[in-house]
């Protein structure tokens, strides 16, 4: 596994394929699910929802480092078409797994403090189900 690197009070590892992604800053998952709206006259007055489609999503952010392998995959993804196998857990084993296409790069950023470096940014889209790692899924 890449190299763990503290970040939001938690030790958490990013991962593209078998490559860490150095200096990352911060990684958003996120999964949602689409609203079904299921009200009806026999809900009393009440809307009733139920879960439609699901997509998994992730904001990336990591300091830009010229022979950073996983930044590269990221942008050769982008530029091909293809997708990356993104990778992320916690000091205890948990997140999850899930290809991903690159629907967005970002390369510097004018509020960033540019002492520390050039930030890069990421945006993947999940192609499927992520599978999940260590966290209960009932």
């Amino acid at each position: 596994m890449g190299t763990t690197h503290g970040h939001m009070g938690m030790d958490c590892t990013v991962q593209i394929g078998d490559d860490a992604v150095g200096h990352f800053r911060n990684l958003a998952p996120e999964l949602t699910a689409e609203e079904i709206n299921t009200t009806s006259a026999d809900t009393d007055g009440w809307r009733t929802r139920k879960a439609g489609l699901k997509d998994g999503s992730y904001e990336l952010g990591a300091l830009w480092i010229p022979d950073d392998t996983a930044r590269q995959a990221i942008e050769d993804a982008f530029h091909a078409g293809t997708e990356v196998d993104l990778l992320w857990t916690d000091a205890d084993g948990n997140g999850w797994t899930h290809q991903c296409m690159i629907s967005r790069l970002s390369v510097g950023n004018i509020e960033y403090d540019a002492s520390e470096g050039m930030e890069f940014l990421a945006t993947l889209l999940g192609d499927g189900a992520p599978v999940l790692a260590g966290y209960s899924t009932s």
